[in-house]
């Protein structure tokens, strides 16, 4: 089989045949994910090779074919894993990060999705995002003209709606604006006037506790992720209804945990962290978001990281990187060790 390659030549194609097939490019459309979806030329047809399924692209000229980070393209389509849509590559763009990724032409906005069963894929529009305008500020959250956008199954929101407002917490899209709590989409039934942060607590990614304070004392946000559907969320004063939703979360994530294999463990402990250091250095810009970081979030984030350097064999440039963030500046900065 012939080498991959993103310029096909003349002696290639006619070359190409059903038993010797031109191997064009692998690719997903969201990013480092894999499989990957696989490009041949067979001297026929152009095709996509995914997980033991043939799709044909006849409509791709081998003749003009283009590779790019999301599939492959010619002068009249783009391949976006195997959905074929008409668009010159020119006119085309993914813009995302951290593999949620939105697809852009023009004015148009979509995301990309497998099908159920993963027989095929496609691309979603969303009619209410302007791509002319479209401004992607986290790997959940995204701007336009009109709108503030969420991965994850959230809803949208207008900007009608908020006026000034601040993100509180990209983790969970915590945002206040001058008039309204909003919490992964959701407006909640929380007075803004006297209110103000004391902290978060987490358990793993499956629950979060904001507290705040208001005039009339203490006020929690229970905040529960689930599968394919916004967080469940409630607002309550009880503190020991706190305790009830984090006593079941920590029951949850040790059934998790001992379903895990050890390279399981540790890829997400990784996961984990990265995204700890990418929060806190969002924070890092913004002091008035530092009450949400806890003494116990630093604490927990120091054991894991002298955790992983015991037991994990790391790479060097990313251990630099998160000693060098502003996570670690933090944890100095509250006198936080890191341990090793």
């Amino acid at each position: 089989m012939a080498k991959p390659t993103s310029k096909v030549t003349a002696d290639e194609i006619n070359a190409a045949s059903f038993a010797d097939p031109i191997f064009l490019h692998a690719a997903h459309p969201l990013a480092r994910k894999t499989p990957q979806y696989s490009y041949f030329y067979n001297g026929h047809l152009v095709y996509c090779y995914f997980k033991g399924a043939i799709t044909p692209l006849p409509e791709i000229d081998i003749h003009s074919v283009k590779t790019r980070p999301y599939g492959i393209a010619d002068n009249r389509y783009v391949v976006v894993g195997d959905c074929v849509h008409e668009c010159p590559a020119s006119g085309f763009k993914r813009v995302g990060k951290h593999g949620h990724f939105y697809f852009v032409q023009g004015a148009d906005v979509f995301t990309w999705h497998q099908a159920e069963a993963q027989q095929g894929s496609y691309l979603q529009p969303i009619p209410e995002l302007d791509g002319k305008s479209l401004q992607v500020v986290d790997e959940d959250f995204a701007t336009d003209a009109n709108w503030l956008w969420f991965f994850r199954n959230l809803p949208g929101i207008r900007k009608s709606a908020l006026g000034h407002y601040q993100v509180r917490d990209y983790d969970w899209m915590l945002l206040q604006s001058d008039t309204a709590v909003f919490l992964a989409g959701q407006r909640l039934d929380i007075e803004v006037n006297a209110l103000h942060w004391v902290g978060r607590d987490t358990v793993a990614d499956i629950g979060a506790v904001f507290h705040g304070q208001d005039d009339q004392g203490d006020i929690y946000i229970l905040a529960e992720r689930q599968s394919k559907q916004p967080p469940g969320v409630e607002v309550t004063r009880d503190s020991e209804r706190v305790k009830v939703a984090q006593a079941n979360w920590q029951a949850q994530q040790v059934e998790r945990t001992a379903k895990l294999e050890p390279e399981q463990r540790q890829a997400r402990d990784l996961n984990w962290l990265r995204a700890q250091a990418q929060q806190y250095d969002l924070l890092n810009s913004d002091q008035q978001t530092w009450p949400l970081i806890t003494a116990e979030r630093l604490h927990e984030a120091a054991q894991l990281i002298g955790h992983m350097q015991a037991h994990y064999s790391l790479d060097a440039g990313f251990l630099a990187q998160v000693e060098n963030s502003a996570l670690v500046k933090m944890m100095q900065r509250c006198g936080v060790p890191l341990l090793r």
